[in-house]
């Protein structure tokens, strides 16, 4: 499905290891208001996919990227849920740092626990070969994804990555800046992680057991499909309707598209009223976010109001579509 649903390997000015809006739960009461439950989900980037399908509890997720290399670290994901228990488990692979010791975080504890510990813990050469030789071993032998030599250095790039920055990752572009906006002001991984809704209520899907667990579910029984595409394109938005029959899924789709896809807006809402004309019994309606005019970091890391430039919205695609 993966290979089947991708279309050809795009360019993007940035890597995107991780968001860099830290608005990212502000949509969470707009989503209950909606009643966006259940059904598939759709979104694009990287890990912040998480919490939104933590939150919705979609029966399928799609998550699009137009780079190769961002379906391959959602493969790295995928075989850290698959390999990984718990929370603390999961980010000891990712990180490559061991857990061990009568500090160790187990499965009750609590996130700010789990994140001194990684904070203080290094990372060893040891824990880095053995998990990613098993990591790569899940995406080529239990998901029979083949790696060839592009993948595997995609692979061996992102893991590397977040071995060496853990914690502090940001997102980053391939120049200086983004909007002479300096790399300083995203938001660092630990950052996101404790992010607040505007509720001041903790809601990333590694801040409870039992959001990792769905998400770890999902994944485990590949429901969880990363696919390299436009969301403008001639196949991101049409996943669902291409799966087959028996597993295609009645209700609403979730659409969830980062800021950074503002300049194709117009172009993405082409493809849907396409979509409509090409399929116009389908009674489902997407969710679609209105989306700020420029691409702008969000506010810094202790910011829980929305802003203009920052705060993200959901709402109905206008009637037809």
């Amino acid at each position: 499905m993966v290979r089947d649903f991708s279309e050809e390997d795009g360019f993007f000015r940035s890597d995107n290891f991780i968001s860099n809006e830290t608005s990212y739960l502000h949509i969470v009461d707009k989503l209950e208001q909606l009643g966006a439950r259940g059904g598939a989900y759709i979104g694009v980037g990287p890990e912040q996919n998480f919490t939104y399908i933590a939150k919705v509890r979609p029966r399928i997720a799609f998550i699009v990227d137009i780079r190769r290399q961002a379906m391959i670290q959602h493969l790295m994901f995928k075989a850290l849920f698959q390999l990984s228990d718990t929370r603390a488990q999961f980010l000891s692979r990712l990180f490559s740092k061991p857990l061990g010791g009568e500090r160790a975080p187990g499965a009750r504890s609590a996130i700010e626990e789990i994140l001194d510990y990684f904070g203080e813990t290094p990372a060893t050469d040891e824990a880095y070969a053995g998990n990613l030789a098993a990591v790569r071993k899940a995406i080529e032998e239990d998901f029979q994804f083949p790696l060839d030599a592009r993948d595997r250095a995609a692979l061996d790039y992102v893991y590397t990555a977040f071995r060496d920055e853990n914690l502090n990752i940001q997102y980053k572009t391939s120049g200086t800046n983004w909007g002479n906006v300096p790399w300083s002001s995203f938001p660092s991984l630990k950052n996101l992680i404790l992010q607040p809704d505007l509720h001041g209520r903790l809601g990333n899907y590694l801040a409870s057991e039992s959001d990792y667990a769905f998400v770890r579910d999902l994944e485990r029984r590949n429901r969880v499909i990363p696919v390299v595409g436009d969301f403008a394109g001639p196949k991101a938005l049409v996943v669902h309707r291409r799966l087959p029959e028996e597993e295609r899924i009645p209700g609403h789709r979730v659409l969830h598209i980062q800021r950074r896809a503002v300049p194709f807006r117009e172009r993405l809402l082409q493809r849907l009223r396409r979509e409509r004309q090409e399929a116009p019994d389908r009674r489902e309606e997407p969710l679609h976010p209105r989306l700020p005019q420029h691409a702008r970091p969000a506010p810094g890391p202790d910011s829980s109001a929305p802003s203009d430039d920052a705060a993200s919205a959901h709402d109905r695609v206008p009637e037809g579509l």
